[in-house]
């Protein structure tokens, strides 16, 4: 068995468990019809006042502001219409 990338994976799962709960037959050759939500992303700002605890000032390629408006950009490219956000206080 060859292997598959992450996008086939999440849509082949949401096709068969689409199809388990609705009784249908599975067709994960199909693209899904339906919104393509991410959750799990991260948006981080270390150039406010505190600062962030993660990712560290040396990483070159993750130490940036990282806000919805950015997210979207890529993730728009890749057909993902939303994204579920947390907020923690205090951070």
């Amino acid at each position: 068995m060859s292997p598959i990338t992450r996008r086939e994976f999440i849509c082949r799962s949401a096709v068969l468990t689409g199809a388990a709960v609705a009784g249908a037959p599975a067709r994960a050759h199909e693209p899904p019809s339906k919104a393509i939500i991410d959750c799990h992303t991260h948006f981080y700002d270390p150039t406010r006042p505190q600062g962030v605890p993660w990712p560290g000032k040396d990483d070159k390629i993750l130490y940036r502001r990282i806000m919805p408006d950015t997210y979207m950009a890529f993730a728009k490219k890749l057909g993902v219409t939303g994204t579920i956000v947390l907020w923690l206080a205090g951070l």
